[in-house]
C-alpha cells in the first residue's frame, strides 16, 4: 500500500501487483523445464537404475518436490543460524544436483548407444559434452525460476519493513511537533514572548517564523 507521508522513492514501484504475473511465468517456465527433465530421470531410472515402470514414474516427481522443499526451506530459514543455512542450501543444491546428475547419466548412455552400443568405450567429445549440457539446463532453469522468486519475496518483505519504518519515523516527528506546537500555544496564551517560547521548546531562531505561525 502507499502511504502519503513515505519518503519518495520507497515505494514507487507496486511490487505486490507484479507478483502474482511473476508466480504465473515461474509455473509455466517450471512446467516446461519440468516436462523436458521427466524423460531424463525416468529412462535413467529404467536403464540405469534399473527400476520397473511403476516406479520409474515416480522418480521425477519425488526429486522435483524434494526439491521445491529444499528451496522453500532456504526461504523460511534465511534468518537462521548460517549452520541451518548452509544445511538447507545443501540440501537445495543436493537435489538439483540427483536431477542434473540423473539427466546427464542418460544423455550420455543415450548417445552412445546410438552411437556405438552400449558396450562400446565412452569417448568424450563434443556430442556427449553438448548432451551433459544440453541434460543441466532444464533442472537449472527451473531452480534458477522458483529461487527468482524467493529473491523478489524478500525484496518485497525488505521494502514493506522500509515503508513501515518510514511511516513511523514521520509520524514519531508528525507527533512531536504537534506536541511542541501545543505548547506554544499555551505558553503564547500566557504572553510568552516568542524567544522565551524558542528557549522553552530548545528550538533555534531558525524555527521564529514556524513558532510565530502556530501563535
Amino acid at each position: 500500500a502507499c502511504h502519503a507521508d513515505v519518503p519518495p522513492g520507497l515505494d514507487s514501484v507496486d511490487w505486490a501487483r507484479w507478483y502474482p504475473a511473476l508466480i504465473a511465468f515461474a509455473a509455466g517456465v517450471v512446467a516446461v523445464t519440468f516436462a523436458l527433465s521427466y524423460h531424463g530421470l525416468y529412462e535413467f531410472s529404467i536403464r540405469v537404475v534399473h527400476l520397473p515402470a511403476g516406479l520409474a514414474v515416480l522418480v521425477p516427481v519425488g526429486v522435483d518436490v524434494f526439491s521445491l522443499c529444499c528451496l522453500v526451506g532456504t526461504f523460511l530459514t534465511r534468518d537462521a543460524r548460517w549452520r541451518v543455512r548452509a544445511y538447507s542450501w545443501a540440501m537445495f543444491a543436493s537435489s538439483v544436483g540427483v536431477s542434473v546428475g540423473g539427466n546427464a547419466v542418460y544423455a550420455v548412455s543415450d548417445v552412445q548407444r546410438r552411437g556405438g552400443g552400449p558396450d562400446a568405450p565412452i569417448v568424450w567429445g563434443y556430442l556427449q559434452v553438448a548432451a551433459v549440457v544440453g541434460a543441466a539446463l532444464w533442472p537449472a532453469f527451473s531452480a534458477g525460476a522458483l529461487h527468482l522468486l524467493i529473491i523478489v519475496r524478500r525484496h518485497m518483505e525488505r521494502q514493506r519493513d522500509k515503508i513501515q519504518m518510514a511511516v513511523a519515523a514521520v509520524r514519531v516527528e508528525q507527533d512531536a511537533e504537534e506536541k511542541q506546537q501545543a505548547r506554544a500555544i499555551v505558553l503564547a496564551t500566557e504572553g510568552v514572548s516568542t524567544s522565551d517560547i524558542l528557549d522553552d521548546l530548545s528550538l533555534d531562531e531558525s524555527k521564529r517564523r514556524t513558532v510565530e505561525r502556530w501563535t
